[in-house]
Formats: structure tokens, C-alpha cells, sequence
């Protein structure tokens, strides 16, 4: 019973001491700034060498997953009828 006493009164001190959400929200506000300004940003030639990679990558998903699709069709298809 005494610890759950203790826990209450840490609590109720604790309230006190607690930042206003404007407080909260400003210091968010200045940690996230001083977090983008340590970001190392890709530059141009970055930029569009990772397009075009992730592009042709989803170009050759497309094209490999539409023979396999049309494939696999095909195969149920010739199942299906071999069987009636």
C-alpha cells in the first residue's frame, strides 16, 4: 500500500514540473531544425542516377512479372482443359 502512495506523490510532483504543449511543441520545433541542418542532401547527379535506377528496376519488375502472369495463365488454362 506504501508504494502505491509513494508512486502517487511522484506523480503529482512530476505534473508540476511538466512542460506546457507549447513548450513541448517549440522544442520539437528547434531539435527538428537542427536535424535537417546536419542532413547530408544527394546532389543532382545523385538524384537522378537513384531515379533512374529505381525507374529501370520498375520497368524489369513489370516485364518479369507480366511473362510470369501470362505464363502461369496460360498453364492453368492448358490444365483446365486437358482436364475436361
Amino acid at each position: 500500500m506504501a508504494a502505491t502512495k509513494d508512486k502517487d506523490k511522484s506523480h503529482n510532483n512530476s505534473s508540476k514540473t511538466e512542460k506546457s504543449w507549447f513548450e513541448s511543441a517549440g522544442e520539437f520545433y528547434r531539435g527538428s531544425v537542427s536535424e535537417i541542418k546536419k542532413v547530408t542532401w544527394p546532389t543532382k547527379p545523385e538524384i537522378k542516377v537513384t531515379t533512374f535506377a529505381v525507374l529501370g528496376f520498375v520497368l524489369f519488375m513489370t516485364v518479369y512479372l507480366g511473362i510470369v502472369d501470362f505464363g502461369l495463365f496460360n498453364l492453368i488454362n492448358w490444365i483446365i482443359s486437358s482436364l475436361s
